[in-house]
C-alpha cells in the first residue's frame, strides 16, 4: 500500500512530495481566538479523547480561549448526543451575553 520511499522519508522525517503537501495543507496548528470548546465522549475511539484535551491545553498556552469539554463515559455517536444540547445551552449563554 505504501511505497519504500514515503515510508523511509515518513519514519526518518525527510522530504517527500506526500508528507510536504500534508505540511502545507495542515489543519491542526491554529488558535481559536473566539470561545471554542471541544465536547468529547471519554470511550470514544474515533477520535482520542485525547486530542481534545491536548488542543485545549495548547491553544491556552498559546493565547487562545479553548475548553475540553468530557460529556460522559460514551463513543463517537453516543457522545454527539450527550454534546448538542451542551452545546446550544452553551450558545444560548453566548447570545446572551453579546
Amino acid at each position: 500500500m505504501f511505497r519504500s520511499d514515503f515510508l523511509d522519508a515518513q519514519a526518518k522525517g525527510g522530504n517527500h512530495w506526500f508528507l510536504e503537501a500534508a505540511r502545507a495543507n495542515e489543519a491542526w496548528n491554529w488558535t481559536p481566538k473566539a470561545p471554542f470548546r471541544a465536547y468529547f465522549g471519554t470511550r470514544d475511539v474515533d477520535v482520542s479523547p485525547q486530542e481534545s484535551i491536548v488542543f485545549a491545553e495548547t491553544s491556552a498556552r498559546r493565547g487562545g480561549n479553548a475548553t475540553a469539554v468530557a460529556v460522559g463515559p460514551f463513543d463517537h455517536g453516543q457522545s454527539v448526543l450527550h454534546a448538542v444540547p451542551l452545546i446550544r445551552k452553551w450558545f444560548d449563554e453566548l447570545g446572551a451575553t453579546a
